[in-house]
């Protein structure tokens, strides 16, 4: 809603219906054709650019498509909000998407009081040294909102979901994306 308030067309993909929200299948091909398929659609509505922009879970989809798009089917750019930024080598994270590949204009938003364990501020400065050929990088720090619920720290309700700064962020998002040309 507040992406469509400031103009942008917004579509919101969720876990396939075949898949669980935990499982381990957002560096799939078939998850890749997905996503295709998704841009493609959109691009024959409207001949507006296409972001991808990943929340939580969502950024390890669109940092894994961002660097390994569908010809013909690459987002304009990336935005990667409360990333799974966790380097933990026996679950997918951010990392087991090809960062290094990633040459589209990049975004990194993110709390600084960010709990959940997977998902740690003290993490993301590891993440901004991967994304070596995003040109242009930038990351915005989070900062107040609502503190949420302390036993549940990686759920939308706190500073892992912005909750609170949800207006400002998205503001501060909407002009970088249309500075660039989204």
């Amino acid at each position: 809603r507040l992406f469509g308030g400031q103009g942008f067309n917004v579509a919101v993909m969720d876990v396939p219906s075949d898949r669980r929200p935990h499982q381990e299948f957002r560096t799939d091909f078939e998850h890749r054709l997905d996503i295709a398929a998704v841009i493609a659609h959109l691009k024959a509505l409207s001949p507006a650019p296409v972001w991808l922009v990943g929340m939580s879970r969502g950024t390890i989809s669109a940092a894994a498509y961002a660097g390994n798009p569908r010809p013909g089917h690459a987002p304009q750019g990336l935005v990667l909000a409360s990333g799974i930024v966790w380097p933990r080598k026996d679950r997918n994270t951010v990392y087991s998407a090809r960062l290094d590949d990633i040459r589209v204009p990049t975004l990194v938003v993110h709390h600084r009081k960010d709990a959940c364990q997977a998902a740690r501020f003290r993490d993301v400065p590891r993440l901004m040294e991967r994304l070596v050929a995003a040109k242009p990088l930038e990351l915005i720090i989070v900062e107040g909102g609502e503190p949420g619920n302390a036993e549940k720290p990686c759920k939308a309700r706190g500073p892992h979901g912005l909750l609170g700064s949800e207006r400002e962020v998205v503001e501060k998002i909407g002009a970088w994306i249309r500075e660039r040309g989204g």
